[in-house]
């Protein structure tokens, strides 16, 4: 039974698509045996795999320097690469602090036990960068996700964007999560020998058709006569919840009987205050509840309980929001941007408007609210594609067959 290390900042269970997808990889991967290396878990009573905590300790930067220096200039498997690595940490000090305590433990876990058959990085960085040091020093293949946020806010810092790109060009396979990502890649990498697509997925016996929770709008105080708009997205500026409150402020003009419930954790508190000033200088308190984090397994029954849901982000990787409603039998409108462009068939599955235009938003809302008819034959279309499509077992014996063959292939 192979052994395969998991390389990670946080694993739980909770909003982001790249937490779900790398706890849909632990739960789904088969015969293999995996231990998780973090610096923050919780949710994971469902879990039987090992998870080590490697707390954040106060290493200062000369600490992590001496660490690093004494591992890749001492004992080096290839001098070249582990100096450029070196001189690459010591420029991005936070990234070289912050991945210390992780890469102590996978190193030591190594040397009391075994290596693993391979690693999985979450991030590109800073994950990525201990999978090539256990590359590098015990020859572990190292697998890489790449999903894009650790990417789309580095874009003009070279420092951060070199260290990416030396992952890149010594990981064994990369992962993109969407053909949005494949062609972004290709800035910073343009090989194709060790990439492939793999889309996430979702849990369809999770997330399915239920009948509508009215007791959700009596708990929040809502109308049941009201039509629901649903939003599910981490409290940042990225989604685009501003463009989604101003759009409210036109459809509110024709429908009145309209409320908008935002689903959402992981806040970026000043974006939240001006969120909450831009309500109250709108003057859209009744139209608007903030649910806040809501735990995974009660998700469905929020999304069954709208009538649509909006995804209004101004960049977005893949899109999970959108697959999760589909399997609920929702449609999505969804800003034009990256990955939404693959999940939403636009007129066809959900709903495309032109990123940041809240009038447009404000028109493709409307045209649901205005036509029941279109909001089902939607709904219908984009339940069957995701049934078809995207559920996590497919997607995950995928990813499996494709690693297993293209490492078999390193070893030939």
């Amino acid at each position: 039974m192979k052994h395969v290390f998991i390389i990670a900042q946080a694993f739980e269970y909770s909003l982001s698509g790249i937490q779900t997808y790398l706890s849909n990889i632990v739960t789904n991967l088969k015969d293999v045996t995996i231990t998780i290396f973090c610096s923050y878990s919780k949710n994971n009573y469902y879990l039987d795999h090992p998870i080590v905590r490697c707390e954040k300790k106060k290493s200062g930067y000369f600490e992590s320097l001496y660490y690093f220096t004494k591992l890749l200039i001492f004992h080096p498997s290839n001098r070249y690469i582990s100096l450029k690595l070196l001189f690459l940490l010591a420029i991005n000090r936070n990234i070289m602090i912050n991945t210390l305590d992780r890469l102590k433990s996978t190193i030591q876990s190594i040397r009391q036990y075994q290596k693993p058959d391979y690693s999985i990085a979450s991030l590109v960085v800073p994950d990525g960068v201990i999978s090539i040091i256990l590359k590098l020093k015990f020859g572990v293949p190292a697998i890489v996700l790449l999903h894009g946020s650790e990417l789309i806010h580095f874009v003009g810092n070279k420092r951060y964007l070199e260290l990416v790109k030396l992952v890149f060009k010594h990981a064994d396979i990369i992962i993109p999560n969407s053909n949005f990502m494949h062609v972004f890649l290709k800035k910073f990498y343009q090989s194709e020998d060790n990439v492939f697509i793999n889309k996430l997925g979702v849990d369809t016996n999770l997330f399915k058709r239920l009948p509508k929770m009215l007791t959700i709008n009596k708990k929040y105080n809502i109308s049941d006569k009201k039509k629901i708009i649903l939003s599910v997205s981490n409290i940042v500026r990225n989604k685009g919840l501003d463009v989604l409150i101003k759009a409210m402020k036109f459809v509110l003009k024709e429908f009145s009987d309209v409320h908008l419930q935002i689903v959402g954790g992981n806040e970026n508190f000043n974006f939240k205050n001006e969120l909450v000033d831009l309500i109250q200088k709108l003057n859209l308190e009744e139209y608007i509840s903030w649910l806040g984090e809501i735990n995974h397994l009660e998700l469905p029954n929020y999304y069954s309980s709208a009538d649509f849901v909006v995804l209004p982000s101004r960049w977005e990787g893949f899109g999970l929001v959108t697959i999760e409603a589909n399997a609920c039998g929702k449609p999505v409108i969804g800003s034009s941007v990256g990955g939404n462009k693959e999940t939403i068939i636009n007129h066809e599955t959900g709903l495309l408007f032109e990123s940041e235009n809240e009038k447009d938003l404000a028109e493709k809302i409307l045209t649901l609210l205005r036509d029941d008819s279109l909001t089902k034959r939607l709904s219908n279309s984009a339940y069957k594609r995701v049934i078809s499509e995207y559920s996590w077992k497919h997607v995950i014996e995928r990813l499996q067959n494709e690693v297993v063959r293209r490492l078999n292939e390193l070893k030939n």
